[in-house]
């Protein structure tokens, strides 16, 4: 782990089917990427909870700069896309 980092931890217990090895890897990119954009003094929080509707939901928060979800500039239609499924139901 990075030096000069603090890192939070808040769990749910919160059961998903899925492949394990996707979400390690979806896990460690969410990091990868919370790291380095994280000034200093460095936190990163790992948090997972279950919504009102039954949704899970695992969430990656640090001290940086904030990025916003927003649909595409070019080609219109919803945002997210109707298609849109979760990556583990």
């Amino acid at each position: 782990m990075a030096a000069g980092l603090d890192l939070g931890v808040e769990l749910e217990a919160a059961a998903v089917q899925g492949d394990g090895v996707l979400f390690r890897e979806l896990l460690a990119n969410l990091l990868d990427n919370a790291i380095p954009y994280t000034p200093r003094p460095r936190r990163v929080t790992v948090r997972t909870h279950i919504d009102p509707d039954r949704s899970r939901v695992l969430e990656v928060e640090n001290t940086g700069a904030t990025v916003t979800l927003s649909a595409p500039s070019s080609g219109g239609g919803s945002w997210p896309p109707r298609d849109f499924r979760p990556l583990i139901d």
